[in-house]
């Protein structure tokens, strides 16, 4: 550079200062000149002037310029300056620390060197339009050593006389901004999906709390029905029970007064038979009880099996009205039949089934006035038999149709039982209904209040073809007569209960059988070896040796083995017939058995090959 002399002026060095010797170069050279020491190729011009050189030199600005660099190195964002190619002819510190490079290895470098691939296509139409105007974006430079930095840049053409072609850009990394940006989105929107994730959470502990609220509410109200539904059963069983003591009682009592009457009347016929009639009819009375009883035990526990076969509706509607005839007539009731004809062939039980009509029949003479009018319809339809049973009654009350057909549903009205002297258990609908309902059909009850009368419709299914059972047919016109005199049949009887065991053994000796009694089961084994019997009739609760022991003993038993056994106790469940067959038993009755059917069981027997 120039030296300073004593007068003031810099020594000029002949390198880098321009000596004009002659002030009238021409405007071009001027210039030139000027344009060299504005652009730093020259610090100063020396004009000798005779026997002075006058030296003018840029200093101020120079100054300003070198304190301009100094600022542009040491300031955070990157400078560059760039040719129209991109080729950067200048850079600052900053960018060079960016791409991590030394700025010497910066300076004649194409930019796109320092690109991202995506931004090396886009970098070009950036310059373009820094033709126009500032131009501002985003990309990411690539460090030698792979490294990536997110910066923003600005671009600008410059405007400076004799740099036109040049561009400066301006870079400020922005990585950590960015970096910190999506941490901050990652968190805000990790932030967010919790908040749905907890707004969802609680909208879903609202509506199960909803709909805990609505289903405790449900339960609450299933609950009082429950409640309410028990108190009624309980109410029901009450009656029941009451109902069930009074019913025992008054067969009981006229049985009892039966016999007082034979008692006392020892030498009148006239009044022993009627007082046999009565006892009898009583005692029908107490078993038909009891088997309603045991028929609803069956029904509920899934045993009874039906023994069906092609009947016609005529024979089980005959065989319901005998049974209840006793009942309606004993109240003086008309009873109207508009009953075809024509055969209403159907697949049924008739012993059943008609034990579900009668049942109705009674109840509707039951509970109408005495003189009343009871009306039994039988219409066919496509596919079913319509049977409607109308009376004129005292009707039920709504409140009580919904539980018509309950088990010991009794009449809310304590009128209506004024009307019948036959109260009963509250049992006859509900086992008509199960009855009913086991043939497939179905029953309804209508009513218009009190006083407006019942009626009950019964649907069943009818027999799609009707095909007589010409065996059972046979077999029923067939006569069987014993091929043994009764008088050579030995009976061997075992009870401990004395009543039951001489009144049996009186009336089988009345009709010629030779019979043995015994109280107990260890007895009716020995007795077995001296009396030899023909028949053995075994209680089965005998408290040395029950019945079911006794059979077994006789079975092994070559002298006994093949007598035919006969069950006769109170037992009538299907687990206890079932066990009686089991022990060896070929026969189960139930006490008490009607002589009628013991007899035929005997003839059975007796005419057996």
């Amino acid at each position: 550079m120039s030296q300073q002399r004593d007068d003031g002026f810099q020594q000029p060095n002949d390198r880098d200062f321009l000596a004009i010797d002659d002030l009238t170069l021409r405007f071009e050279e001027a210039r030139e000149t000027l344009q060299a020491l504005r652009c730093g190729e020259v610090d100063g011009v020396v004009v000798r002037n005779g026997p002075h050189d006058h030296v003018f030199t840029l200093k101020p600005v120079d100054d300003f310029y070198r304190v301009l660099i100094l600022l542009i190195e040491e300031m955070n964002e990157a400078a560059l300056i760039l040719g129209r190619d991109r080729i950067i002819h200048y850079t600052n510190r900053c960018f060079a620390e960016l791409v991590y490079k030394q700025p010497s290895d910066v300076i004649g470098t194409p930019l796109e060197r320092f690109l991202s691939l995506a931004d090396q296509s886009r970098i070009g139409e950036m310059f373009q339009q820094a033709n126009e105007g500032p131009v501002r974006s985003e990309l990411v430079l690539r460090s030698a050593d792979g490294e990536e930095s997110i910066c923003l840049i600005s671009i600008k053409r410059l405007t400076v006389s004799g740099m036109t072609e040049n561009y400066v850009a301006s870079l400020t990394d922005v990585t950590a901004l960015r970096r910190t940006q999506a941490a901050l989105q990652i968190a805000h929107d990790d932030l967010e999906k919790q908040v749905q994730q907890r707004t969802q959470a609680l909208a879903e502990t609202n509506a199960a709390l909803k709909a805990e609220i609505m289903q405790r509410r449900q339960l609450e109200e299933i609950l009082q029905k429950k409640a309410k539904e028990l108190s009624r059963q309980n109410h029901q069983k009450d009656v029941f029970l009451a109902t069930l003591a009074h019913e025992l009682r008054n067969p009981l009592a006229a049985i009892s007064n039966m016999l007082q009457i034979m008692s006392v009347t020892r030498f009148d016929p006239d009044a022993i038979k009627e007082a046999h009639s009565g006892a009898e009819r009583q005692l029908a009375h107490l078993v038909r009880l009891v088997d309603d009883l045991l028929d609803i035990s069956r029904i509920t526990r899934g045993k009874v099996e039906l023994k069906k076969s092609p009947v016609t509706l005529q024979a089980v509607i005959e065989s319901a009205i005998e049974t209840s005839r006793h009942y309606i007539e004993a109240a003086e009731h008309q009873l109207v039949q508009h009953v075809p004809t024509e055969p209403i062939h159907l697949d049924a039980d008739l012993t059943r089934l008609a034990q579900a009509l009668s049942n109705v029949l009674i109840n509707a003479a039951k509970y109408t006035k005495p003189g009343g009018r009871i009306e039994l319809e039988v219409r066919r339809e496509v596919s079913e038999a319509l049977l409607e049973i109308k009376d004129n009654g005292i009707g039920i009350a709504q409140d009580d149709l919904p539980y018509l057909f309950d088990m010991f549903s009794q009449s809310s009205d304590h009128d209506s039982l004024k009307y019948s002297n036959y109260h009963g258990l509250g049992i006859g609908l509900s086992l008509t209904k199960a009855l009913v309902e086991l043939h497939h059909g179905t029953i309804q009850a209508f009513s218009g209040g009190r006083d407006q009368g019942s009626t009950f419709t019964i649907r069943l299914p009818l027999r799609s073809e009707y095909q007589a059972d010409q065996k059972e047919a046979n077999n029923t016109a067939t006569g069987c007569e014993p091929n043994r005199e009764t008088t050579q049949l030995r009976i061997l009887i075992a009870d401990d209960n004395g009543d039951v065991l001489e009144s049996l053994a009186s009336l089988l000796r009345v009709a010629g059988y030779n019979v043995s009694t015994v109280k107990g089961g260890g007895a009716a084994v020995e007795e077995a070896f001296r009396f030899c019997p023909h028949i053995a009739i075994l209680d089965i609760g005998m408290p040395d040796m029950d019945g079911y022991a006794v059979a077994e003993r006789f079975r092994q038993m070559p002298e006994l083995k093949e007598i035919p056994i006969i069950a006769l106790t109170g037992w009538s469940q299907e687990q206890d017939r079932e066990r009686s067959r089991v022990a060896g038993f070929d026969h189960h009755l139930v006490k008490p058995v009607q002589w009628p059917v013991l007899e035929r069981l005997l003839e059975t027997i007796i005419n057996a090959p």
